[in-house]
């Protein structure tokens, strides 16, 4: 089947959900709390519903007084009910499959998946699809190449049998995006358990030979620098020589027919937009909304706009950073940055998502926002009460006030003895010399803003600031140890600016 026909049809299997989000946007709060009361009714005879007399709740706060926020831990228990094969624990749905991921520093996390969730993950692809089908032309006029899901993971199950992972990333389409797939779609599933190197190679190879990508999707900018670093190293047996195409050729020369890359682009991700954009040329990058194994925040639908709340996908509230207060998206201050709390068709209810979020502005009724951080990443040995958000701001001003060639930096622990900590800010791969004293005054005076790490430094439980240079190869190296060690799965890697612990050296 033809490329463009095979996209047709499955936009134009979307449409209704498509064209319920778009005609809602002046109305999201509306659909907000019918989305609340489908799932108090869905949830009611749950293990969980029970217990939080679900069926006796009839306003929304009522909801919030009768049902706990909660995280993982607080659900640990019930899914290793779910993953011995236990029915009806958290939804009355058949659990079809688990994703495996891990906040920032905990341990791995099983997240259960049914045809709700998923049905909702479909509620937001499809106004983001028609969007960029709509603002990009021909974007879709040969396949797409995305990544979602780790592509060198081994699939395994639980003990009741239930799968973890997929053996496709199109198990996360609807029934027609699953059977036009193959003619839509490159997946990175089928180079599946091969060396990174072997991976990356094999994809490339594929994608340029096919000459006719139109968009790529990807999570962290991260990805697609590493990638590009296989392509520059092994150029000679990835490229043809009879393309003509030069060593140093952007992706816009490489990708004749690539009309836009969508990946993420605030938060930590922010530090690999100059670099990204050096790679690729001149091909837009499209700002990805704010979503996770556990379900999606934001999807991006316009061009001049930030992401906006995908309000047909889940139900959410907001607690805002400075008062503390839980609200709804009706009351959301533009200006203010709120913690995402979400409650999904998987049973998750009112579940931190420990990502924060910046409200930017509407889209008609309906707020738009920007991922800044991760609350849960934060270090604190002594009371320095170091967050990471903190961290993405210093290297932002430091990137806006020195004129200095690097890839990207970051924070990290070092430690001295008599169990002294000190903190290293890290830059990887500078290309050009730079004034070390200068910039360590002014990150130390940035640090020190934060009155907990002023206070540690002067007590001298916190050593100086340290500044060090580190290599491109050592830091892909050491975020592959970190993502394998927290066991983070692909779709969620957000490279942290803050490593709260030191992690093995890199030789």
């Amino acid at each position: 089947m033809n490329t463009t026909w095979a996209y047709y049809l499955w936009l134009k299997s979307l449409k209704k959900e498509n064209d319920f989000f778009v005609n809602n946007l002046n109305n999201p709060n509306k659909i907000q709390e019918q989305k609340l009361f489908d799932y108090l009714n869905q949830f009611k005879n749950s293990n969980y519903g029970v217990k939080h007399s679900l069926s006796k709740i009839t306003t929304v706060q009522e909801f919030q007084k009768e049902v706990p926020i909660v995280d993982y831990d607080d659900l640990s228990t019930y899914i290793s009910c779910i993953s011995r094969g236990d029915n009806n624990v958290l939804a009355n749905e058949k659990v079809l499959f688990f994703e495996e991921t891990s906040g920032t520093q905990s341990d791995s996390k099983l997240i259960p998946y049914n045809r709700s969730l998923l049905k909702e993950f479909n509620s937001a692809l499809a106004p983001w699809m028609h969007a960029v089908f709509k603002s990009y032309e021909n974007v879709f006029s040969g396949k797409s190449y995305w990544t979602i899901s780790p592509p060198n993971k081994a699939i395994w199950r639980t003990e009741g049998g239930i799968a973890v992972g997929i053996d496709s990333d199109s198990r996360y389409l609807s029934w027609a995006g699953r059977v036009l797939s193959k003619h839509m779609i490159f997946s990175s599933r089928k180079n599946h358990f091969v060396e990174k190197t072997a991976f990356f190679k094999a994809e490339l190879k594929e994608i340029i030979n096919y000459q006719k990508i139109g968009f790529i999707s990807s999570w962290s900018p991260s990805f697609l620098l590493m990638m590009d670093e296989i392509l520059r190293e092994y150029w000679t047996s990835i490229v043809s020589k009879t393309s003509n195409l030069s060593i140093d050729a952007t992706w816009d020369k490489i990708f004749p027919n690539l009309k836009l890359i969508s990946c993420w682009t605030h938060g930590s991700s922010q530090v690999f937009q100059n670099k990204l954009n050096t790679v690729i040329g001149d091909i837009p990058i499209q700002a990805k909304g704010l979503l996770s194994s556990e379900g999606v925040v934001s999807i991006p639908i316009s061009k001049e706009k930030d992401p906006v709340l995908s309000f047909t996908s889940h139900f959410f509230e907001f607690e805002c950073q400075l008062s503390k207060d839980v609200i709804l998206c009706k009351d959301l201050v533009v200006g203010n940055k709120y913690e995402v709390i979400l409650t999904t068709g998987n049973g998750f209810l009112r579940y931190r998502t420990k990502d924060i979020v910046l409200i930017t502005g509407k889209i008609m009724q309906t707020p738009t926002m920007i991922f800044v951080g991760r609350k849960s990443l934060n270090s604190d040995i002594v009371g320095e009460k170091l967050t990471e958000l903190h961290c993405v701001e210093i290297i932002d001003e430091l990137s806006r006030n020195f004129e200095i060639d690097i890839y990207t930096a970051y924070f990290s622990v070092g430690f001295v003895k008599k169990n002294k900590y000190f903190y290293e800010l890290v830059l990887v791969d500078p290309k050009t010399s730079f004034d070390k004293d200068k910039i360590l005054k002014f990150v130390e005076l940035k640090l020190r803003s934060n009155p907990y790490y002023e206070q540690a430094i002067l007590m001298g439980q916190l050593g100086d600031l340290k500044i060090e240079a580190l290599s491109k190869n050592q830091y892909f190296q050491m975020l592959e140890n970190y993502y394998e060690e927290k066991n983070i799965k692909a779709g969620d890697r957000k490279p942290p600016v803050l490593f709260p612990l030191k992690l093995k050296e890199v030789n």
